[in-house]
């Protein structure tokens, strides 16, 4: 069984959380997403009263196609070029080029 979501920090830069130890939130309801339907449990912080979900703190935040994250990522590790990955999955190259990038970012 999976534990459940416990976030560390605020996900926003400019709350003063963000950067101490001392975090504090409580659950805020939950919404359903629109990709797939699942629900999302939602948060808000104590210090900014600004609200969050699990769903910030993932690689494909904000994504229109979550679904392509791991087919992208697979193809890239095993060195298929940019144009023939972006063939294959029926997308365009641009796209495989801004998955690269947040790939790239993410692992910083």
């Amino acid at each position: 069984m999976t534990q459940p979501f416990k976030p560390s920090h605020c996900p926003y830069e400019d709350c003063e959380s963000h950067l101490t130890n001392t975090f504090e939130y409580s659950c805020f309801g939950r919404y359903r997403r629109k990709c797939d339907g699942r629900l999302i449990p939602r948060f808000t912080c104590h210090s900014c009263v600004k609200t969050f979900s699990t769903q910030t703190f993932r690689v494909d935040y904000r994504l229109k196609k979550p679904r392509l994250t791991e087919p992208i990522f697979n193809g890239l590790v095993s060195k298929v070029s940019l144009r023939k990955l972006a063939e294959a999955l029926k997308v365009r190259r641009p796209t495989i080029e801004r998955r690269l990038s947040l790939y790239g970012d993410h692992c910083r």
